[in-house]
C-alpha cells in the first residue's frame, strides 16, 4: 500500500510522515511539497499520481493563512486547482484510493447555532471559500468515480510545537519569545475573551489513518475535527507565561482589529461516534509548544 503526502513540509504534513513510516515500511510513505511537485501544475501533478501509483493519499498541500501577499487568485490556485488537478490524476490512475482532504471550520462562517456536518456552509474569507469549493471538487470526483473514496476533515484549531507565526498560538509564543529575550515584563496581545478549541497535532495524526479505515456510508464523507472544550484566548495566554520563571503582564492592545472569523460552535458528535478520540490537556501542548519556540533563542 503506497501513501501520499501532500503538503508534507507543512504543519500537519511534517508531522504526520514520521508517523506514518513508524507505521508503515518506509518506502511506501511519499511527502511531496511544492518544490518537489506544484500541484496548480496539472500535468506535473498527473505525472506525479501515475509514478506513485498511491492507494492512500492525505491531501494537505495548499494556503492556510492570509498574508499581505495572498491575492485571491493564489488562494484559488493553491487551495482549489491543486486539489482539482490531484483528483484529476486520481481518476486517470483507475485504481481504488482512499483521499483525506484537509478543510477547515472556516467554511461555515461566523455563525451563532453549533454546527454539524449537516449545517450549510457560508464562507466568509476567501481561505473558508477556496475550501469549500475544493470540498465540491471531491464530492463530484467520487459521486462520478467509485474507485475513489473521499473522507473530508473540517478541522479547526490544530496546534502543537513548530507552527508557523500567523496562528494564536505560535503568535503568543513568538511573542512571548521575543519579549523574554528584550528582558521585558509585559507581553502584548491582541483581544483576549475570544474562545477557541484547540487539539494537538501529535493527537490528530494518529487519528487520520484510522479515519480512512472506517466503513462508509457513500464514497464522499465529512466529519468535524476538533477538540470538544472550549478555552478564552486570555486562559491560554495566562497558561503559556504561567510556565516562565518571572511570567509576564498581559496588556491586550487597544485598537486591534479583532478576527474576522469570530470561531463556531462546531458539534464533533459524528467524529467521536466513530472514533473516540482522545488528546492531550491543553496545557501539555502548551507547555511543548512554548518550550520549542524558547529553543529557538537559545545558542546552539
Amino acid at each position: 500500500m503506497v501513501h501520499l503526502i501532500t503538503g508534507g513540509k507543512g504543519f500537519i504534513g511534517s508531522h504526520l510522515e514520521p508517523y506514518l513510516r513508524e507505521l508503515y515500511p518506509k518506502d511506501t510513505v511519499h511527502s511531496i511539497d511544492r518544490k518537489e511537485c506544484d500541484l496548480t501544475d496539472r500535468n506535473a501533478t498527473h505525472s506525479l499520481i501515475a509514478r506513485l501509483q498511491p492507494d492512500r493519499v492525505y491531501h494537505f498541500s495548499g494556503l492556510a493563512r492570509a498574508t499581505g501577499t495572498d491575492d485571491f487568485p493564489q488562494w484559488f490556485g493553491q487551495n482549489f486547482l491543486a486539489t482539482v488537478h490531484l483528483l484529476e490524476g486520481l481518476e486517470a490512475n483507475k485504481k481504488k484510493v482512499s483521499l483525506f482532504l484537509a478543510s477547515s471550520a472556516h467554511v461555515y462562517g461566523n455563525q451563532e447555532k453549533p454546527v454539524s456536518e449537516e449545517t450549510p456552509a457560508h464562507p466568509e474569507t476567501a481561505y473558508g471559500f477556496t475550501k469549500y469549493l475544493a470540498e465540491q471538487a471531491a464530492r463530484r470526483s467520487s459521486e462520478k468515480n467509485s474507485q475513489i473514496q473521499v473522507i473530508v476533515g473540517r478541522l479547526n484549531n490544530c496546534i502543537g510545537p513548530g507552527q508557523k507565526p500567523g496562528f494564536v498560538i505560535a503568535d503568543l509564543c513568538s511573542r512571548i519569545r521575543e519579549t523574554v529575550q528584550k528582558g521585558g515584563d509585559t507581553l502584548t496581545t491582541g483581544p483576549l475573551e475570544d474562545s477557541r478549541t484547540f487539539m494537538d497535532v501529535r493527537d490528530l495524526v494518529k487519528i487520520l489513518p484510522e479515519i480512512l479505515e472506517l466503513p462508509q456510508a457513500s464514497h464522499f464523507e465529512i466529519y468535524n475535527i476538533a477538540s470538544e472544550h472550549q478555552h478564552t484566548i486570555r486562559l491560554v495566554a495566562e497558561t503559556l507565561v504561567s510556565f516562565l520563571k518571572a511570567p509576564l503582564k498581559l496588556v491586550p492592545k487597544s485598537g486591534v482589529a479583532p478576527n474576522s472569523f469570530k470561531g463556531v460552535r462546531i458539534s464533533v458528535e459524528k467524529f467521536n461516534r466513530a472514533l473516540h478520540p482522545t488528546f492531550r490537556p491543553l496545557k501539555d501542548t502548551l507547555k511543548d509548544a512554548l518550550d520549542y519556540e524558547l529553543r529557538k533563542g537559545t545558542p546552539s
